[in-house]
């Protein structure tokens, strides 16, 4: 039988930040807890506009679900569509589903600034009909 390693691949074949965290300011704009790929965009977004951030994290960079992703990066949001539009109608869960294709584009944009992922590959991505599943589900 095939053991799989049970443990955080990325800091295994990625060189880990070295040093030891400053002290932290006095004073900053905004406080973002958790370095996972939502707080460091988040705070690179804010820092690029002005902002003074700081970013605290318990344990390493990406420590948590952000390295146990399995490498993916999806469109859309956890709720189907036709649960979406009865719950918040249909033009925002339309923005809603646009806003998480836009993440793709982001993310796509975004990580190459910081070293070529070459092992990184765009596939298919699958767009619903919002206005013909929710008029499934009424009928």
């Amino acid at each position: 039988m095939t053991r799989f390693k049970e443990s955080n691949y990325w800091p295994g074949t990625a060189s880990m930040p070295t040093g030891t965290p400053g002290e932290l300011p006095s004073r900053v704009d905004v406080g973002i807890i958790g370095a996972g790929f939502t707080g460091l965009s988040a705070a690179r977004t804010l820092a690029k506009a002005g902002a003074t951030v700081a970013v605290l994290e318990a344990n390493s960079i990406g420590w948590g679900a952000s390295s146990r992703n399995g490498g993916m990066v999806l469109s859309g949001v956890r709720l189907d569509p036709a649960t979406l539009a009865n719950r918040y109608g249909i033009e925002a869960t339309r923005r809603m589903y646009s806003a998480s294709l836009g993440s793709l584009a982001s993310s796509r944009t975004s990580t190459p600034m910081h070293g070529p992922r070459k092992s990184s590959r765009r596939s298919s991505i699958i767009s619903l009909g919002l206005c013909d599943a929710v008029n499934c589900q009424k009928k």
